[in-house]
């Protein structure tokens, strides 16, 4: 099974339970949904194909995850450059 398959089967089944959850903040399987397809739409409309690869500089952070699968919805590679923080950044 692809991960927006997954992803897809669970928003729909629990729309409302969290699909993450950090720092005392929660994102919904709905929430979670509409914006990565909003940006995994963005993708496509700055040129981006199916089997392209797209990378981003990110930290590891709550917004990785969405970022990885909305890339995977869009049929994008994504290429995760991980800045790695010092233990004062977290």
């Amino acid at each position: 099974m692809r991960v927006p398959d997954w992803f897809g089967y669970h928003a729909r089944a629990r729309p409302d339970v969290d699909f993450l959850r950090a720092h005392g903040v929660g994102v919904s399987y709905a929430a979670a949904d509409a914006w990565t397809d909003r940006f995994g739409q963005a993708l496509i409309a700055r040129g981006c194909a199916i089997g392209d690869r797209a990378a981003w500089l990110s930290g590891i952070t709550p917004e990785m995850g969405m970022m990885f699968l909305s890339m995977a919805k869009a049929g994008v590679a994504p290429v995760m450059l991980i800045r790695h923080l010092a233990a004062r950044e977290w």
